[in-house]
């Protein structure tokens, strides 16, 4: 397993309470327990933290002038 997949297991499992291996098998949020929109917000922030970066949610589509 690659670093950056390893710190986003281990991302996704604290977040919600699941181990890394559950993590692993799941392949997909929605098959977690649990998981909700507000788990996605802890995920996007979490990311952010973990790899000291910060999405950029504006876009020229959805900007009002």
């Amino acid at each position: 397993m690659s670093d950056t997949r390893r710190r986003i297991v281990n991302l996704v499992s604290d977040i919600t309470q699941a181990t890394p291996a559950d993590v692993e098998e799941a392949n997909q949020f929605t098959k977690l327990q649990e998981w909700d929109s507000l788990m996605h917000v802890y995920l996007v922030l979490g990311i952010e933290k973990e790899f000291g970066t910060q999405f950029d949610i504006r876009s020229e589509e959805h900007t009002s002038e």
